[in-house]
């Protein structure tokens, strides 16, 4: 298994570190018999870069010469021991990342023996040797999202950055963290927006230490260091507390998605020390608003969130949910738009959803309204069966204008006041508020008909071609006999 793995390693990942580095790399770590293969291959990938960086007079953090590529490359027995002690005198050298790397362990029995673990570290060392990951002209994230399955598409997370204008001096919060998809999109929106390289304020909290290394590996590729994101339950065990402990931080943009749990602490939450639950404890098995309600409590008193929504959550009548939502609407007027979602933009999911945005500070004009919008037609139709649909920047830009103008638009957007929303029983389905597009005339014009067969035949035989560049990569092109 290990000569599997070292023989294919070298020349999927030589190739450009680019978009299709999921295949080159994702595949072939399947062969690594250890837990989390993806995220000791990374790490050595950041402690690369950062050498990189060093050589090139950047120093995002203190590097210890433990951890320099050319000590790790000369090195050829006890490597596993000696990769463990780099990443544990980086943390050393650097209390801010302390414990970071905890669920690494490059000397794990799972590799076998001191001579396979030596010519499995040594033949990826290798590899990594021939790649250069600082270059001013590389794309800012490397692709690195498209290494793990990730539930929110980058363009989906600008979106909600986007909507929630966020700005250099902000707090930033994201509260489940797997990859730090929202955290950041947000940093590199921030230095795109301002032109500066100042860090931004970023904290998260992942369910996990193995999430929390993703996360912070993501952020580091992007050279967001100063980033902070803790591990542990977010209902049972939130990190981001007051200086008395008895309630949770306040941020001032809050965004994100949370998981879909029937067990998410119901019993907990009746007595739950951090206050969070004022609008009422949500029912024992869909736990939503759980994590709605302490995005909610996260927030300044002139904060705002943007968190992703199943439709079914926002439409559902059950009693404590209708409270839940009256209470944010009536008492507090807390929510200021709800846009749905197109279908199949997000991963490993057919559950359609929207996006839920809540502003404690609403101006004068929008208040005891609700602004609805119906994107559910913004988007590129996917390519394939397992493909999702995609959001492109102008379905972006024409939903961000729509919500910053406020006003209604036909079968696109409606404001509604809340009084109208208490007629549906609270209903927050844009589909109870937007009437559909009207169904176009069959008639088929025979220039467009042909207009879309050429633009399948491209994309037939761009996939054929994605085909074959995938079995050259995998050196399966010569046969099976090789």
């Amino acid at each position: 298994m290990e000569e599997d793995f070292t023989n294919n390693f070298e020349k999927n990942l030589n190739k450009k570190f680019g978009k299709n580095l999921h295949n080159k790399l994702g595949l072939k770590t399947e062969y690594l018999p250890i837990s989390n293969p993806i995220n000791h291959v990374l790490s050595l990938m950041l402690l690369k870069k950062l050498s990189e960086q060093y050589e090139h007079g950047v120093k995002h953090i203190v590097l210890p010469a433990s951890a320099y590529w050319t000590n790790i490359k000369s090195s050829y027995n006890d490597i596993g021991n000696l990769l463990n002690n780099a990443f544990e005198e980086l943390e050393m050298k650097n209390p801010e990342i302390k414990g970071v790397f905890d669920s690494l362990d490059f000397e794990s029995n799972e590799l076998g023996n001191v001579h396979h673990k030596n010519e499995i570290w040594k033949s990826i060392i290798d590899s990594l040797s021939s790649i250069e990951l600082y270059n001013e002209n590389l794309e800012p994230n490397y692709d690195f999202e498209r290494l793990f399955d990730v539930f929110t598409p980058r363009k989906l997370a600008y979106l909600v950055v986007k909507l929630l204008n966020i700005d250099k001096d902000m707090t930033v919060y994201e509260p489940f963290c797997t990859l730090g998809t929202f955290l950041v999109r947000s940093g590199n929106y921030i230095k795109e927006c301002t032109g500066e390289f100042d860090e931004p304020y970023l904290y998260g909290q992942s369910p996990n230490k193995e999430y929390r290394l993703t996360t912070m590996l993501n952020l580091y590729f992007n050279d967001f260091f100063k980033a902070q994101v803790k591990s542990g339950n977010l209902i049972f065990n939130p990190q981001f507390l007051t200086e008395d402990g008895d309630g949770v931080r306040k941020f001032d943009r809050v965004l994100g998605s949370y998981p879909i749990i029937k067990d998410w602490g119901y019993e907990f939450a009746k007595y739950d020390p951090y206050r969070r639950f004022s609008y009422g404890v949500p029912p024992q098995k869909k736990g939503d608003y759980a994590y709605i309600e302490h995005m909610v409590a996260s927030l300044k008193k002139d904060g705002m969130m943007g968190v992703l929504v199943p439709n079914n959550s926002l439409s559902r009548t059950n009693e404590k949910e209708t409270k839940i939502k009256q209470l944010m609407l009536k008492r507090d007027d807390l929510i200021e738009s709800v846009i749905s979602l197109p279908p199949k933009v997000l991963r490993s999911t057919a559950t359609s959803y929207s996006l839920l945005i809540i502003n404690k500070n609403k101006r004068e004009e929008r208040r005891n309204q609700v602004l609805f919008i119906d994107a559910s037609r913004e988007y590129r139709p996917r390519k394939t069966e397992v493909t999702r649909n995609v959001i492109k920047y102008k379905h972006i830009d024409n939903i961000v204008s729509t919500y910053q103008s406020f006003k209604d638009e036909d079968n696109f957007s409606s404001v509604v006041p809340i009084e109208k929303i208490e007629k549906h029983n609270f209903s927050l389905d844009v589909s109870s508020y937007i009437l559909p597009e009207p169904i176009e005339s069959d008639v088929i014009n025979p220039n467009d008909a042909l207009s879309r067969l050429r633009e399948i035949q491209n994309d037939k035989n761009e996939l054929i071609n994605n085909i074959h560049d995938t079995y050259s990569a995998l050196n399966l092109d010569k046969g099976y006999d090789d």
